[in-house]
């Protein structure tokens, strides 16, 4: 089996125009992305790729346009991946909004495969789309940083939140938690995008881009904590359970499947249940064993095992239909 990767993104004036126009027009368009005519040239642009005409399986990530292809003469089994639904999206109702998710019911109808990254995404596709669960399958995601676990001391609290938005990871709500707890001997590490904070045991480390400083972040702390507000399906806690440090997360979207036996998880915007959360989550022998839960998830959740899982469900329907 050989895997390629293609991409039917337009040239960026294109994209930019179309957005523009799109924006223009009252009620036309959701972000610009979802316009129809882009959505038309980049299927077009996907159907004329040599590579797309002699696939066996394609698999669309997300579904921003349609991959209507047709191979004459051979079958064509399509898939679609999704971390979230339109649906579940937080974009305001609007009919540009009601004609997308019109689009992407049409989308998973036609596609022989519908994966999901989570249950609840698998969930609102067969809720809000009317898919059968028969053609749904839970996939998974795997972590973009694969890190080594090394010796921690668990007497000594090493915490790390890691993001880009301050407000919606839940920034914010960590350093008021983390300041509230008072943990003996504990220090909270920010990587991202975050403002200037000086407070005792808390250290800012801006947007990290070198990939092995990042993974060592992740690699020496004892525990990540993200309590986002809203967060679909972040790969970040896989990527903290590869390094065998337990994770904190929120019960919001599919937040948890991800967290899984490698941690807890907390209602978003509760401090006193972080703050309590972080308590149990530092004692030694409690962080300890959620460490090896960890790693045990991490494996579950590479990409070579979210491979296995899409194409074990592709046999299973390829022979049935």
């Amino acid at each position: 089996m050989s895997v390629t990767r293609v991409s039917a993104d337009l040239p960026f004036r294109l994209t930019r125009y179309g957005r523009a126009i799109a924006q223009r027009i009252p009620g036309h368009t959701v972000r610009g992305d979802d316009a129809a005519w882009l959505i038309a040239a980049r299927d077009a642009r996907l159907r004329r790729l040599p590579s797309i005409k002699t696939a066996d399986v394609v698999i669309g990530m997300g579904s921003s346009f349609g991959y209507h292809i047709q191979n004459r003469g051979r079958r064509l089994f399509r898939i679609t991946y999704e971390d979230m639904t339109v649906a579940q999206s937080n974009f305001p109702s609007c009919p540009a909004k009601d004609r997308w998710i019109n689009r992407q019911r049409r989308l998973y109808s036609d596609a022989d495969l519908c994966c999901a990254s989570t249950p609840w995404v698998a969930d609102s596709i067969n809720a809000d789309y009317c898919i059968p669960r028969s053609k749904i399958v839970v996939a998974g995601l795997g972590a973009n940083i694969w890190c080594e676990p090394r010796l921690k001391d668990w007497t000594t609290p090493n915490i790390l939140w890691v993001g880009v938005e301050w407000e919606r990871k839940g920034g914010d709500i960590l350093l008021e938690a983390f300041t509230r707890a008072r943990l003996p001997n504990a220090t909270l590490n920010l990587v991202g995008r975050h403002p200037h904070i000086d407070l005792p045991g808390v250290q800012g480390h801006g947007i990290v881009r070198d990939e092995k400083r990042l993974r060592s972040f992740f690699e020496e702390a004892t525990l990540f904590a993200l309590p986002s507000r809203f967060d679909p399906s972040p790969i970040v806690f896989l990527e903290a359970a590869s390094a065998g440090t337990p994770c904190i997360g929120t019960e919001t979207a599919g937040l948890a499947y991800n967290v899984g036996p490698s941690g807890v998880v907390v209602p978003p915007g509760d401090v006193a249940a972080l703050i309590a959360a972080l308590t149990e989550m530092t004692v030694p022998e409690v962080a300890a064993r959620y460490s090896e839960a960890a790693l045990a998830h991490a494996r579950r959740h590479s990409w070579e095992a979210v491979a296995g899982r899409i194409m074990d469900a592709v046999e299973d329907r390829w022979h049935t239909q």
